[in-house]
């Protein structure tokens, strides 16, 4: 018998942005320890926004119809800078592109689901809230709630000049459910 070594955190880094979120749950679910509960698996996501060009910053649109003037002064404020070294990076964290990575999420999670593919030939279409509770035994945390406790996800917490995060990354928090 093979015994294998059970963590309580996993991080993953952005690995699901190449095999997919529910994929890497498939192959990460043994290597989490069942006694603690709170226990977790930790997946990153960066390249999702670029599924979504709304959900960036640089989307032309923003710059045409002045939102980007609406961030500056906000951003200038928070990070006790002049707008003039200011970066698509620290605009981004004034936009809240929520919905975006949620419906990402959505057909990311439905992408490796065959059941879905039956409801929807139905006329049916999955919710997220469907979705995020079908991975492998494991649910997520709803970081929408703040319910995040290993890397909390909070609207604009980077807001500051000591941080050169892109803004677009989100971290996912799994645990067994």
């Amino acid at each position: 018998m093979i015994l294998v070594e059970k963590f309580d955190r996993i991080f993953t880094s952005n690995i699901s942005d190449y095999v997919g979120t529910k994929t890497l749950l498939n192959v990460m679910k043994p290597l989490l320890s069942t006694e603690n509960k709170n226990a977790v698996i930790v997946t990153q996501n960066w390249n999702w926004a670029n599924f979504y060009k709304m959900a960036s910053v640089n989307y032309p649109m923003y710059l045409l119809d002045g939102t980007w003037n609406k961030w500056i002064p906000a951003a200038r404020k928070d990070t006790g800078t002049d707008c003039s070294i200011l970066t698509k990076h620290w605009l981004q964290e004034y936009f809240n592109n929520t919905s975006y990575f949620v419906d990402y999420l959505r057909a990311d999670l439905m992408a490796c689901n065959r059941i879905h593919e039956v409801e929807e030939a139905q006329g049916k279409v999955a919710t997220f809230q469907q979705v995020k509770g079908q991975c492998s035994g494991l649910r997520m945390r709803d970081f929408r709630q703040r319910l995040n406790t290993v890397v909390p996800w909070r609207y604009r917490c980077n807001a500051r000049a000591v941080n050169m995060l892109p803004g677009i990354s989100r971290m996912l928090e799994w645990y067994i459910g």
